[in-house]
């Protein structure tokens, strides 16, 4: 099943992990403004080989603070 991107945006809004696959391979989406999003993105990355570091998009400079 596909989901849709209102799925997609309802499970990121929920402080749910969702992954995306691309033609580059898996990437994981979260929410960055909720707390239990960060905290599972942070267990992620613990379980993550240390060269694999993630790569965090953000909209503009103002988000770098948080």
């Amino acid at each position: 099943m596909t989901a849709t991107p209102r799925d997609i945006a309802y499970q990121l809004r929920q402080g749910h992990l969702v992954a995306i696959a691309d033609e580059t391979g898996w990437s994981v989406a979260a929410d960055p403004t909720h707390v239990e999003a960060v905290t599972n993105l942070l267990a992620l990355r613990s379980l993550l080989p240390p060269d694999q570091l993630p790569t965090l998009l953000i909209q503009n400079t103002d988000q770098l603070g948080m």
